[in-house]
């Protein structure tokens, strides 16, 4: 588990990776991802405005690469961002299929909650 590993053993390279994240948790993520050439969005609560300036925070100190509603359905800003990262050329067309699958999943069940 938590063993150091250089690039080249990933199975995945960071390149082409996407990680989402809500909070100062996902703080270490987004940095990794950055450092590393991969892709990283910040989502928040558009309900909470309190809440909107940590937020911005992320976009400021440029810890992500987009800002977007934590609305997961079809048609959100984060489904149109989410493509658009996938049409990235660094993205191998096996993973941006399976990763599109599971987007898909993710948000049928996002939605019956």
């Amino acid at each position: 588990m938590n063993i150091k590993l250089q690039d080249r053993n990933y199975r995945i390279p960071f390149k082409q990776m996407i990680y989402i994240g809500d909070g100062y948790t996902d703080i270490p993520c987004f940095a990794l991802l950055k450092k590393n050439e991969g892709i990283a969005f910040g989502v928040y609560d558009p309900k909470k405005e309190r809440k909107w300036n940590q937020a911005w925070g992320f976009v400021k100190d440029n810890r992500i690469d987009g800002l977007l509603p934590a609305v997961y359905g079809k048609g959100s800003p984060l489904e149109d961002q989410l493509k658009m990262a996938l049409a990235e050329p660094t993205l191998e067309s096996v993973q941006r299929a399976r990763f599109e699958a599971r987007l898909n999943e993710i948000a049928q069940y996002l939605s019956k909650r």
